[in-house]
């Protein structure tokens, strides 16, 4: 394991316990790189927390918790606002994620958080909008989708979901949360507000993750997610019903994995050494950093194409990838599979988009076939 990392994850283990690390130790450390990883992986937080808690200033550190406790009190009081609103207009509304996961970390603001997801009702898509923009939320996107994006500034960002999951998911999670109705339990004090149980929450999240992890990658966060929720309800869950759901879902491996590995770099009764697997599976998590990279997506992606073990050359992953099959093109583009004539424009409308949009993923595409093809 990098020295930058072993430092990064000490300093973490610390901060999810609130103890206090060795400060010679600390004082040894390269706080510069530390810092810049923690960036990468939106733990700059919690990593300054255990940093204060061993009396040791670094302004960096310092400025990443203030603008993260400052970032929390503002996302809290406009929250209550907009949900008040829901309540009043008779929305249904749950908070996923990290809203919620941050509740189980020590501290204010130790889990950082880029924006707040709520789904809601999507029959009220039309009063939702009303509200944001009353609330002066500029809506990111015009169109109805599977979720809109409100900003406000200076650091507010909302994100409204009317499903789970969008179509470009993992097709067993899909099939699963289809329904996610089901799941959805009302509060206790009545109103609109809708919830998870403690199971079916981490069951989402697991599955948020698993779908990132296999798409772009997800960066080392949710593993101290995964950490902290296993200390505070790990000991209540029905773990048997757990099992169940996630062998319908595919993600028996990974979660025992991911929960193993968690535990082995955040226990509080010191470094345990990890397996070659492990490590290899760390290395996954370290090199997308918090919403994945091109890279570790194109990695991914090209992975999938060798599911039938063959040795391929440069000319056929250039070719999958500029045409993929018809079943790849009805999924992620099925507004174009309404009439057999307008199908051809779906590739034409898929590189222009990867042309203007994502230019980074050709170059990190064309990185990876020729490691491949070398």
């Amino acid at each position: 394991m990098d020295k930058n990392v072993r430092n990064l994850i000490y300093l973490l283990r610390y901060a999810v316990d609130g103890g206090a690390p060795d400060k010679e130790k600390v004082a040894a450390m390269d706080l510069d790189a530390v810092y810049k990883l923690s960036r990468k992986h939106s733990v700059s937080a919690a990593a300054g927390t255990a940093l204060s808690n061993a009396g040791i200033t670094d302004l960096k550190f310092v400025q990443a918790c203030t603008q993260s406790i400052r970032k929390h009190v503002f996302f809290e009081a406009e929250c209550r606002k907009i949900m008040g609103e829901f309540e009043k207009s008779g929305i249904w509304y749950m908070p996923m994620k990290g809203y919620l996961l941050k509740e189980l970390y020590p501290s204010a603001g130790m889990r950082e958080m880029a924006d707040v997801d709520i789904l809601f009702d999507k029959d009220k898509h039309d009063e939702l909008r009303e509200i944001m923009t009353a609330a002066g939320y500029t809506p990111e996107n015009k169109e109805k989708n599977h979720h809109d994006v409100f900003m406000k500034p200076p650091v507010l960002n909302f994100e409204m979901h009317t499903d789970l999951f969008s179509h470009h998911a993992d097709e067993k999670l899909l099939s699963y949360y289809k329904d996610f109705g089901r799941f959805l339990k009302k509060d206790e004090g009545g109103g609109y507000l809708r919830h998870f149980s403690d199971n079916d929450f981490y069951l989402y999240i697991t599955a948020h993750e698993y779908n990132h992890f296999n798409i772009s990658g997800i960066g080392i966060r949710p593993l101290m997610d995964s950490y902290v929720f296993m200390r505070e309800k790990g000991g209540s869950l029905d773990w048997e019903y757990i099992a169940e759901q996630l062998e319908l879902t595919g993600m028996t491996q990974y979660e025992k994995q991911r929960r193993e590995l968690a535990d082995k770099l955040f226990t509080s009764y010191g470094a345990a050494e990890l397996t070659p697997g492990e490590e290899k599976l760390l290395e996954r998590y370290l090199c997308s950093g918090t919403y994945g990279s091109y890279h570790t997506k194109a990695r991914n992606v090209l992975a999938k194409l060798d599911a039938d073990g063959k040795q391929h050359s440069k000319f056929y992953y250039m070719r999958r990838r500029l045409f993929p099959d018809l079943a790849h093109m009805r999924k992620h583009f099925p507004r174009f599979f309404r009439h057999k004539i307008t199908i051809p424009f779906a590739y034409v409308w898929r590189i222009f988009r990867v042309l203007t949009i994502k230019k980074g993923l050709i170059s990190a595409e064309l990185d990876e076939i020729n490691k491949k093809t070398k």
